[in-house]
């Protein structure tokens, strides 16, 4: 019985992580078709971080 509420419980968090995950990415993209201020997804690579091969 304890392993159904842990499933249950489990499955009800990974639920809600991925819808605000979700909202948060579509907000970023109409704020992005609106022309408005928006947060990039992945921040700018760094020229000087990057490893010379």
């Amino acid at each position: 019985m304890v392993w159904v509420l842990v499933c249950v419980v489990g499955l009800g968090l990974e639920t809600g992580v991925i819808i605000v995950l979700g909202r948060q990415v579509t907000r970023r993209y109409e704020a992005e078709a609106a022309g408005g201020p928006e947060r990039p997804l992945l921040a700018p690579r760094d020229p000087g971080r990057v490893r010379a091969p």
